[in-house]
This record gives structure tokens, C-alpha cells and sequence, in this order.
């Protein structure tokens, strides 16, 4: 049997909207105590800076989420490590508020190494995350 151009054209724009869908799962970092500007996120018990956490696939970061245990004025950065230097991709702001998430649309390639950093403000026990939709190339 015979797909006709149509159909088939239908049948590959759903499984790329369906796969374009697919969402990583969260990555996190948090720290502990009154977290102040300037200090790095901890990936499990290690400093970000020191090892980040490694995009699996070529993707969008879609969702920046926070909460931390008070509520708290300032603001948190996602990083990328070049090797050389740290480059803010995206950040997230809390005005008197305990939790967030905001909505992005930014690239990231597989193998990049995120990095979470408080830039401004302090947080008690915060813990931030991103969610990463997978890139599909058309």
C-alpha cells in the first residue's frame, strides 16, 4: 500500500512535534544555609564551577524553576562553562517570594556544562533547576 505525499507529510511533521516535545529531566542545584552573591550551586555536594551539569542532547532550555525555604529578593544565573570563562545564558529573579518558573527559549548543544550561580541577593536553602526540551533539526 501506498502513502500518499500528504499523509506522509502529516506522519512526519507529528513525530517531529512529538519528539520536539520530549523534555529532560529536571537539573538541579541548591546549597545549604544563608547562600549569599557570588557563590557557586552545588551539584550533589560539589561546587558547580568545579563540575557542572552536562547537557545530554542538543535542546532549548524551556523552564528555569526555584524555591528556597524563606522567602527571598534577588537573583540566580545558569552559566555555561567554556573552559575559559562562564557565560550567563539565563537568570531567574525572586522579588519577596519563596518559589518561581519562568519560561525560556535557549539554545544549548549537547555536552555543554551548566553552572548555577546567586548573582545578587541571598537565599535560604535554595534549590534551582532547568528543564530541556530536545532540538529537533528540520
Amino acid at each position: 500500500m501506498m502513502v500518499s505525499t500528504e499523509i506522509l507529510a502529516f506522519i512526519e511533521e507529528y513525530v517531529r512535534q512529538f519528539v520536539g516535545a520530549s523534555v529532560s529531566p529536571g537539573f538541579t542545584w541548591g546549597k545549604s544555609g544563608n547562600v549569599s552573591s557570588n557563590t557557586y550551586l552545588l551539584n550533589d555536594s560539589v561546587p558547580s564551577n568545579k563540575a557542572g551539569r552536562v547537557v545530554p542532547v542538543d535542546g532549548t532550555i524551556a523552564k528555569i524553576f526555584v524555591a528556597c525555604e524563606n522567602d527571598a529578593t534577588g537573583t540566580i544565573g545558569i552559566y555555561e562553562n567554556t573552559g575559559s570563562s562562564f557565560v550567563l545564558l539565563a537568570s531567574i529573579s525572586l522579588t519577596s517570594q519563596r518559589k518561581k518558573v519562568q519560561s525560556y527559549d535557549v539554545d544549548v548543544d549537547e555536552e555543554d556544562e551548566l553552572v548555577a550561580k546567586v548573582i545578587s541577593g541571598s537565599f535560604k536553602n535554595p534549590v534551582i533547576g532547568v528543564s530541556i526540551t530536545q532540538r529537533v533539526d528540520t
